[in-house]
């Protein structure tokens, strides 16, 4: 996965909803790609958040 890459596309799916320019069937389909995009993006932040955690402890045990 591409965090940067599901960002950008989340932005245009937003934009495209905007414009008010799409079918209702199309607006769902968006719909549906970005929420599968923003949970991507949920569950890449928060693994690198576990990585974090991780080399914060260790960081600590090093400093006792």
């Amino acid at each position: 996965m591409n965090f940067e890459k599901n960002l950008k596309r989340i932005e245009e799916i937003l934009q495209r909803l905007d414009e008010n320019s799409v079918t209702l069937d199309e607006s769902m389909k968006l719909f549906e790609e970005g929420v599968t995009l923003a949970r991507e993006c949920k569950q890449y932040l928060q693994e690198y958040k576990g990585k974090f955690e991780v080399i914060k402890e260790e960081l600590n045990e090093n400093n006792d």
